[in-house]
């Protein structure tokens, strides 16, 4: 059999084991990905827990209290106790937090913004209600199980045999014109080997859209909106999201409140 031959049927055999290869990985993501997505939907993780992940935790309060009458915020986007509220004490800790944050300033103008920025106390139940939900939530599973420190070494090898491979193939099909129509058929099919084997396993992305092992429950929350915010209207919205953006704007000043 002639060497190019040899060569062309050599390439073809190694891109086809890159690209199964390739779809096992992916698979295997996707049934890891699925299984703990099922455990996080049959746990059930917190509304606001997923909004602090999506940094919205403040704006998920300030909707919840809008909605039920609590505060208002005006057309300066400045945050303040609606007439009642006094007597009001929301369930989750959050809101609540955020409703003790502003009942400290009233009747003194205050945004959202600086809450976040300047409100030690704020800030205190909020983290400790995050560390707590974190706690109770199931850790990210890797997916190459007790064995993925095995499976990492293994992929470097294999990524240094293909680049190795890679290279020798490409010599060797340029190294001198083809002869003959078997020749430049086999040198051909040698090159387009050559070609997938760069172009697909390595460089589509559009096929391998799972984020990693350690952002599996950051993309899970990323999908779940807050209810308060999908229900407040565009204008009330809009005024959430400005008063908290004038406060973070400022920097704080040295023993300011």
């Amino acid at each position: 059999m002639e060497p190019r031959v040899i060569l062309c049927l050599t390439a073809l055999t190694v891109t086809a084991l890159a690209y199964g290869a390739r779809e096992a990985r992916y698979r295997r993501r996707a049934r890891v990905r699925r299984r703990y997505e099922a455990r996080l939907t049959a746990l059930g993780v917190d509304p606001y827990y997923a909004a602090a992940v999506r940094g919205e935790e403040t704006r998920a309060a300030a909707a919840e209290l809008l909605l039920a009458g609590a505060i208002g915020i005006d057309s300066r986007y400045v945050v303040r106790l609606a007439d009642g509220a006094g007597t009001q004490a929301p369930a989750h800790p959050v809101p609540a937090a955020l409703l003790e944050a502003v009942r400290r300033r009233h009747p003194r103008p205050v945004v959202l913004g600086r809450i976040i920025q300047r409100d030690p106390v704020y800030e205190e139940r909020c983290g400790a209600f995050r560390r707590a939900r974190a706690e109770s939530l199931p850790r990210p599973p890797r997916t190459g199980g007790a064995h993925g420190a095995l499976f990492g070494c293994a992929g470097v090898l294999a990524v240094a045999a293909l680049c190795g491979f890679w290279g020798f193939a490409m010599a060797a099909v340029t190294s001198r014109l083809p002869h003959g129509a078997v020749e430049w058929a086999a040198a051909l099919g040698t090159v387009l080997a050559l070609v997938l084997l760069v172009w697909g396993p390595g460089g589509d992305r559009k096929r391998d859209p799972e984020p990693a092992e350690n952002d599996l429950l950051r993309a899970y929350c990323l999908l779940l909106p807050h209810p308060a915010l999908v229900a407040l209207d565009a204008e009330r919205l809009r005024r959430v999201e400005r008063s908290v953006w004038l406060g973070r704007r400022t920097r704080k000043r040295p023993g300011a409140v």
